[in-house]
């Protein structure tokens, strides 16, 4: 039985020459546990978070939120239709390679500030991840 407990903890990987990063163990083998099926656990979205990180869903989950916008779609122009806009125009749908790792498209790397190493933090129902500096400084270095 797969304990759904969400994405948790913190980890610290390296991005090599070709903007690729390694998915650490514990958010790849969750996103293989929960996904609803197998296409879903090879590929995540990703798209610009808040205090510039880069915010990671699996697929699954981004298809339920799109389901829940489009059922709440009218002609009328809401407040939020700016904010939807932006998450999504800066989304990219990502493969997880054999290896376990990720791409991060250039325009994601400049938002969040990424050069050689970046840190996952686990934020329950997506992940984040930050320029190791830049997370410190959010949390005073906790």
């Amino acid at each position: 039985m797969v304990i759904k407990t969400g994405f948790v903890g913190k980890y610290q990987h390296n991005l090599d020459d070709k903007n690729r990063v390694s998915l650490p163990a514990k958010i790849k083998k969750y996103i293989e546990e929960v996904a609803s099926s197998p296409e879903y656990g090879e590929r995540i979205m990703l798209t610009k978070g808040p205090d510039n990180c880069i915010e990671g869903f699996m697929v699954s989950d981004w298809q339920s939120m799109a389901e829940k916008v489009q059922s709440n779609m009218s002609f009328k122009r809401n407040p939020e239709d700016e904010e939807l806009e932006e998450i999504a125009m800066n989304a990219d749908q990502v493969s997880i390679d054999k290896s376990g790792r990720i791409m991060i498209n250039a325009d994601l790397k400049k938002h969040a500030g990424l050069n050689k190493s970046a840190v996952f933090v686990g934020a329950i129902d997506r992940f984040r991840i930050w320029n190791p500096d830049k997370l410190a400084e959010k949390y005073n270095g906790r």
